[in-house]
């Protein structure tokens, strides 16, 4: 079977680059900092990907996003199958562009300066 492109937004254009899922793979790799590589990392980065996790989907849940208990599930089983990926990005898009900017920025990670 063979698993549809995903088709979502672009979230940064920074010099006209897209980086459209740079979001959704933000979270993966969180969860997979918290849950799949404790034991290699710190507990100040166990804390740090706990509390973006927690902070992203906050966004995504008040965007409507209703799965996330399946996703930090298949996150802490090392789930790896495209749909995974598929589930970050919906969750993306229900976080909604502007605040995950904002997000993005209280981490540290550069953002551009609109919305655009």
């Amino acid at each position: 079977m063979t698993q549809a492109p995903l088709r979502f937004p672009p979230m940064f254009k920074p010099d006209g680059a897209t980086f459209g899922l740079i979001p959704a793979l933000t979270l993966l790799a969180a969860g997979d900092a918290l849950y799949i590589d404790p034991p290699t990392g710190t507990p100040e980065s166990r804390e740090l990907a706990m509390r973006f996790l927690d902070e992203f989907f906050a966004l995504a849940r008040a965007g409507g996003f209703a799965r996330e208990d399946i996703l930090r599930s298949r996150m802490a089983r090392g789930d790896a199958s495209p749909s995974l990926l598929d589930d970050a990005g919906t969750a993306q898009q229900a976080a909604g562009h502007q605040a995950l900017i904002e997000l993005f920025r209280s981490f540290g990670f550069p953002a551009p300066s609109s919305a655009a």
